[in-house]
């Protein structure tokens, strides 16, 4: 049996005992395709019945129905946590799929590019034109007070960046770069030297850049698919993102429209309490945006971004390989996920068309933007999703909601002003790697956190074990819900203190706590490595270090926590 399978049976016990319904129980546990593949479309009539009162057309398990029929009755809160802690806690394991799933899904991709690229301004209907143009005034006014030329690049996290010892130069010469970021002062950092060890010759000399489509295990519903992009490319889009992120977190004079404050970049409990307090007075809509980034064309950023456009245009992806299908193929929308431009400038967008929306009908309410996930007026919630269609996107309309107790947003889902987010398992089935250790750990303490005590032990238990087996460790124990690594969390503050020893440099009970590191591996230094420390001195006031090469994979670590 995997650990998942485990952790559900023991959850079924947990549910059962705290709702009282007698049917739910360990034996009444249906496989795990069910758990994948036909929960969650139980939970979306669920929701559906909440947002619209829709009818239930799903077989539902005979053990599961008294709790819906009841909550149906009552309307708790409580039930409707239960019914989704059931339904979704397993859809979000990571499921790797066969090559053919993995090739419709790059079809579809790319159909998607085709009908994209076939997306025109000249069709947008005239009731929406004025809107078109008041959104440009957003983003160009927020773009316009930014130097574009004056941005610091450097490489990113990822795939992207080829990061072995003997490739540290740069391949290629793109002259869609080269026009707006000289290669000598932005990518050699004007040092001649650097110029003359790495040259690229006239074969390494390109117009176009070009991505390659990678797809990578995501859950049952379909893989990932991530643009992989040339190390070139992202090192100017780095550099991008972070004028662009504070050129929409700068400050304004009162009176203007200005996203500082309704588009967040780091914080996604801003929505998240957004989407608790709407729950209840239903002032608030959630919206999700599907395919967000793959739907938001390139001629409409060309359009709203106006002559800012340039900058962003000389650093993106024009062709996408895909390997899966032997070809390559035109992108039609701005950037696909992989670009480091592509959150901050579908906020702004997003941002941008709601706002104008709202101000064909004089409303100052503010709109809240993180990424796809958008908190706007439940009144103009209709007229809003219009617009956004109008502008070649799609509204992900099962998980949008402004006319029930429902509200979704960054994590956080709620009904009449409770928390009824489920606790999830984001990882594979049965993991068995350091960082799957992390991850079932995180998942435990949630449950733990949450009163399923049943599965919070199970999955303690099996954590023991794979550190005692595979690894040699044994697992401490904390009453810190903050310790950010693997131990069990204690309700009980005596288990705590009974594993608490006092450290004397920093004069305080901690306890232990196991923690991930990097394993690295020393090696000479290429001139990409020294290029990248000096424009993280230049940034941040930190030099990273030249001499070493990112992670070759994690290890255990033992650390500690502070003992509450």
């Amino acid at each position: 049996m995997h650990a998942i399978e485990q952790t559900y049976t023991s959850l079924l016990t947990d549910v059962g005992l705290s709702t009282r319904v007698p049917s739910i129980r360990r034996s009444a546990y249906e496989g795990l395709t069910w758990c994948i593949v036909d929960a969650p479309q139980l939970e979306k009539e669920l929701l559906s019945y909440v947002e619209h009162g829709s009818d239930f057309s799903g077989t539902w398990p005979r053990w599961l129905t008294p709790l819906r029929d009841r909550f149906i009755r009552d309307n708790n809160p409580l039930d409707l946590k239960a019914l989704r802690q059931l339904l979704l806690f397993c859809y979000k394991a990571e499921h790797t799929h066969d090559n053919d799933t993995n090739k419709t899904f790059a079809t579809s991709w790319v159909d998607v590019q085709r009908d994209v690229a076939a997306y025109s301004l000249d069709s947008i209907p005239d009731r929406w034109q004025s809107v078109l143009l008041r959104a440009r005034t957003h983003c160009t006014s927020c773009l316009g007070l930014t130097a574009w030329d004056k941005i610091i690049p450097y490489h990113g996290p990822g795939a992207v960046y080829d990061r072995q010892p003997n490739k540290g130069k740069w391949s290629k010469w793109f002259t869609t770069i080269e026009n707006c970021y000289p290669y000598a002062q932005y990518c050699y950092l004007s040092n001649p030297e650097h110029w003359m060890q790495n040259p690229l010759g006239p074969d390494e000399i390109d117009d176009c850049i070009v991505a390659r489509l990678s797809l990578v295990p995501k859950d049952a519903r379909g893989p990932r698919l991530i643009c992989v992009h040339p190390s070139e490319s992202v090192w100017i889009q780095e550099g991008l993102r972070d004028r662009l992120e504070s050129a929409i977190l700068r400050r304004r004079p009162s009176g203007w429209a200005w996203p500082l404050g309704q588009i967040h970049f780091d914080d996604q409990t801003v929505n998240g309490e957004a989407a608790l307090k709407a729950s209840l007075d239903r002032r608030h809509a959630t919206l999700d945006l599907k395919e967000a980034s793959d739907r938001l064309s390139v001629s409409l950023v060309r359009f709203l971004f106006g002559s800012h456009y340039r900058w962003f245009d000389s650093c993106r992806a024009q062709k996408v390989c895909v390997p899966l299908l032997s070809k390559v193929v035109d992108v039609g929308c701005y950037a696909p996920m992989g670009n480091a431009t592509t959150f901050p400038v579908q906020s702004l967008v997003f941002w941008a068309v709601c706002v104008a929306t709202l101000e064909t009908v004089h409303s100052t309410d503010r709109v809240l933007v993180f990424g796809d996930d958008i908190v706007v007026p439940s009144a103009y919630f209709s007229l809003i999703t219009e617009a956004l269609e109008a502008f070649g996107l799609v509204v992900n309309h099962s998980k949008s909601f402004y006319k029930g107790a429902f509200r979704e947003s960054c994590g956080v889902d709620a009904y009449n002003g409770v928390d009824v987010t489920p606790v999830r398992w984001k990882t594979t089935y049965d993991p068995l790697s350091v960082s799957g250790i992390m991850a079932i750990s995180t998942i435990a303490q949630k449950l733990r956190q949450g009163g399923h005590h049943e599965s919070s032990s199970e999955l303690y238990g099996l954590i023991r074990d794979r550190l005692k087996g595979c690894h040699g460790k044994s697992l401490p124990c904390t009453n810190n819900p903050d310790h950010g690594g693997i131990a069990e969390y204690c309700t009980s503050d005596s288990s705590a203190w009974n594993e608490a020893y006092w450290h004397r440099d920093l004069q305080k009970y901690v306890t232990s706590v196991l923690r991930l590191r990097e394993r690295t591996i020393a090696h000479p230094h290429g001139w990409n490595h020294v290029l990248s420390s000096l424009t993280s001195l230049e940034r941040t006031g930190r030099s990273n270090d030249p001499a070493k090469a990112p992670s070759r994979g994690l290890q255990l670590d033992r650390g500690w926590t502070d003992v509450l």
